[in-house]
């Protein structure tokens, strides 16, 4: 198999995980915790005077604690309206969430669903990697991020930033599709690639 059909072989399992995960259900609930944070992915931390970092893209992820489930997008802007509209899409309402204490999180509170009812999320935030008065913190996402990166970069080196959604969401589908969450990761990939494309 030639390099350029095994990358478009490659880039369309990354688009079927894709459309598979356009239908899944918000994580987390009551008693569940999640973890948030955001990454660059090219560069280095350098900020602004506003503390804002002007490199990019970057990725917001949110971490079930409990299943592993870890979603990424890509986000143009780090701010309470990108950051609330997420949260609402993927987050169910009674959820434990764990932060930092950047700014775009201070929305949480007030957040509210599609039938505008209050998100009710039980919400704390972390200076350092531990909140030793709660013990809230995100070192499980922290832990993702290295693993994630290594393979973020590797793809951005290859192929198109347009390419950049496929790549977040194939490291999702892989992060609720593989063992010891499902049995057999590849019949499940088949699977959807049939429901995709029937004969």
């Amino acid at each position: 198999m030639s390099n350029s059909t095994w990358t478009g072989w490659r880039n369309y399992i990354k688009k079927v995980a894709l459309a598979e995960l356009r239908e899944q259900p918000p994580m987390g609930g009551v008693g569940e915790v999640v973890q948030i944070d955001e990454c660059p992915m090219r560069g280095q931390r350098k900020a602004n005077r506003d503390g804002v970092s002007n490199e990019g893209p970057w990725i917001f992820g949110m971490l079930c604690v409990s299943t592993k489930e870890l979603r990424l997008f890509d986000v143009d802007k780090r701010d309470a309206a990108a950051i609330g509209s997420l949260i609402v899409k993927n987050i169910l309402p009674g959820t434990t969430v764990y932060t930092d204490e950047g700014a775009a999180y201070q929305c949480i509170p007030t957040l509210k669903d599609a039938n505008d009812r209050p998100l009710n999320l039980d919400w704390h935030t972390v200076n350092h990697s531990v909140d030793p008065a709660t013990g809230a913190n995100t070192q499980h996402i922290q832990s993702e991020w290295r693993k994630a990166k290594c393979r973020l970069v590797r793809y951005s080196k290859k192929t198109s930033p347009s390419l950049m959604p496929s790549h977040l969401a194939w490291l999702w589908w892989r992060s609720i599709n593989a063992r010891p969450n499902v049995k057999d990761p590849f019949l499940r990939l088949m699977e959807a690639i049939a429901r995709r494309c029937p004969v």
